[in-house]
């Protein structure tokens, strides 16, 4: 993850839901964006938005950032389910098990399908119920960026 932020679909307005993916690169003091979706391999989640999507490390206690978890969200006409899994190294997406998928063992589907979930890794902040705040934050320096318009 580093100094990368990865942006995963949304929606544009008039009905247009986006599945695309883009990577914003903020290293050095400039900011610079990259389309990368067709870099990615394998099937990832279908055209969404009001989804979550969260970085994690598959070695616990680990620094580095190896996997993108997308989970939930809506498209026009339907609230979406399941999990998605991008391992960041490949730009591989994985299926993690669809919602009520109990083949891979107990516990091993994601949650209820959800919209307008919002995952963030932030101290001090305090919620404002009915609206959604978005902060970048640097994981080396743990300073919220400012992107620019």
């Amino acid at each position: 993850f580093g100094e990368r932020v990865f942006v995963f679909g949304g929606y544009g307005g008039g009905g247009q839901v986006y599945g695309d993916m883009w990577v914003l690169h903020f290293g050095g003091g400039s900011f610079r964006w990259e389309n990368v979706t067709d870099q990615l391999q394998g099937t990832g989640p279908s055209l969404r938005f009001d989804h979550t999507a969260f970085v994690f490390p598959v070695t616990p206690n680990s620094d580095t950032f190896d996997k993108l978890m997308v989970m939930g969200g809506r498209d026009v006409s339907q609230v979406l389910g399941g999990a998605h899994l991008l391992d960041l190294g490949t730009l591989t997406w994985e299926r993690a098990a669809p919602e009520g998928d109990a083949s891979a063992g107990a516990g091993a589907a994601p949650p209820a399908a959800g919209a307008g979930v919002c995952c963030a890794v932030v101290e001090d902040v305090e919620s404002v119920p009915y609206h959604k705040v978005c902060a970048v934050i640097s994981l080396r320096s743990g300073r919220a960026l400012d992107p620019g318009p």
